[in-house]
Formats: C-alpha cells, sequence, structure tokens
C-alpha cells in the first residue's frame, strides 16, 4: 500500500495538474468509474486501480474510496447490558445482515483483555429488525466490560462499543492455595457462615460440587477433578455472591 501511495505521489508531481480523478462517487460495489477524460475498475476496499484506460495525455488514479457502512454485513441497531439480579444480560440487536455468521460475547474485567463468554449464531441475511440475548451468569467482581464480535461467512468481523456494569466487590470469603493441587480452603467470617453454601463450576457452566458451609474453615477436595480452570460461587443469605477462578493443577 505504501509503494502505491508513493506512486500516486509522483503522479501528481509528473502530470502538472493534468490529473483526471475517474472514480467521482462513493461505489459500494465493484464495477468501472468513469470520469470526464477516463475511466478506472475497482473493487471496494481496493489501494491502487487494477487497470485504467485515459485520454489527452490524462492519468487516471485508481485510490478507492474507504468502506462505507453499507459494505458490512450487519448493521447495529442497539447494544445494551443490564443487572439481573447477580447475573448480567446482553442485548443487541441488528437492522441488516447479509452474509453474517455469528456473533461472540466477549467480556473483561479491565477493559483491555477480552475472552469469549458466548456465542450466538446470526439468522444470515435480513433486513429488519432482529433481537439477540446472552446471559453471563458468572460476572466478575467489580467493573465487567463487555463488547460484541461479529463475523461472517468470508471471515470479516467487527466489533461493537464497548459496554459496562459493576457489580460490588463482596470481601466476607477467602480461599486458598490458589491454585492447587487437591484441597481448596473456604474461609468465611463468622458471622457471615449461617446459611451460606458453596457450589464448583467447570468452564461448561456444569455445577460439580455443592454443600452448604456450616464452619468458618471448610476444606474441599479437588483430587477427582481434571487440572484444569474452575468457578467456585459462595453464596450467602445476607452478602453478594462471592466468585472464584479455580486453577487445579
Amino acid at each position: 500500500m505504501i509503494r502505491s501511495l508513493i506512486f500516486i505521489l509522483l503522479i501528481f508531481i509528473t502530470t502538472n495538474n493534468n490529473l483526471v480523478l475517474a472514480q467521482q462517487a462513493i461505489h459500494t460495489a465493484g464495477g468501472d468509474a468513469v470520469g470526464s477524460t477516463g475511466t478506472v475498475s475497482y473493487s471496494i476496499g481496493q489501494i491502487d486501480y487494477s487497470n485504467y484506460s485515459s485520454t489527452s495525455g490524462a492519468i487516471s488514479q485508481g485510490v478507492q474510496q474507504p468502506f462505507s457502512a453499507s459494505a458490512f454485513p450487519v448493521t447495529f441497531f442497539n447494544f445494551n447490558v443490564s443487572k439481573q439480579k447477580e447475573t448480567s444480560l446482553v442485548e443487541w440487536s441488528t437492522i441488516s445482515e447479509s452474509n453474517a455468521s455469528h456473533f461472540i460475547i466477549e467480556s473483561s474485567n479491565n477493559e483491555y483483555e477480552f475472552k469469549p463468554i458466548g456465542k450466538k449464531y446470526a439468522v444470515g441475511n435480513s433486513n429488519s429488525l432482529l433481537k439477540y440475548y446472552f446471559t453471563d451468569a458468572f460476572p466478575f467482581k467489580g467493573s465487567n466490560f463487555y463488547r460484541i464480535k461479529q463475523i461472517d461467512n468470508d471471515g470479516r468481523f467487527s466489533y461493537s462499543k464497548v459496554l459496562s456494569l459493576q457489580f460490588g466487590n463482596a470481601d466476607y470469603a477467602v480461599i486458598y492455595p490458589n491454585p492447587t493441587s487437591n484441597i481448596l480452603v473456604i474461609s468465611i467470617k463468622e458471622n457471615d457462615v449461617i446459611g451460606a453454601q458453596y457450589e464448583l463450576f467447570d468452564q461448561q457452566g456444569r455445577m460439580l460440587m455443592h454443600s452448604n458451609i456450616i464452619r468458618t474453615s471448610t476444606i474441599v477436595n479437588l483430587s477427582s477433578l481434571s487440572s484444569a480452570t474452575y468457578l467456585l460461587k459462595i453464596r450467602s443469605t445476607n452478602k453478594q455472591n462471592q466468585i472464584f477462578t479455580i486453577i487445579k493443577k
């Protein structure tokens, strides 16, 4: 692309203002753009010309217009996130889909390192309002950032804007060691023990273990589990749920 721009700059210098821009409007598909003294064959997004013809000694410039909004496979109409008790509801809608494949829901707790947490298939081709929903059952403590990655059938992709939710920090429970090989200890303040319980989930959201917490220190035996990453949710009758990421070595 740099060589093409240098080539175009040289054309400006050597033609003494005898330059004719054959492409005179924004086009949303390939074809031939016709100027007063020349034509240029083009395709959307192509930087540089594929061929040109000129008359009266004029040079036809082949630099293309940038992508227009209609060139993308999906036009977003709305994107919103909201708290639903202890989960995050991610909602978005489109008013136009063409050659669309699917959507990846991504989340982050720092607005920089996003990871996929869900997938929804697109309708594919539509000119009507379509609505999509996804529930994040395990939001981070504190800040949660969400965005939608839209991918079309040709592999192209684009991102929505980033939205955030805040879940208060719960500090009544502590776990250790983490990472762990076999044993995990859950430590809870004495006045928060009544009614507390823990639930252990795998990355697919399947509950593997659960039990009531009846003392301030509870030992959880993980020796039967494979080495992987798990989610531990601690529930309390008078506190917000607390969620930990557990690494089993």
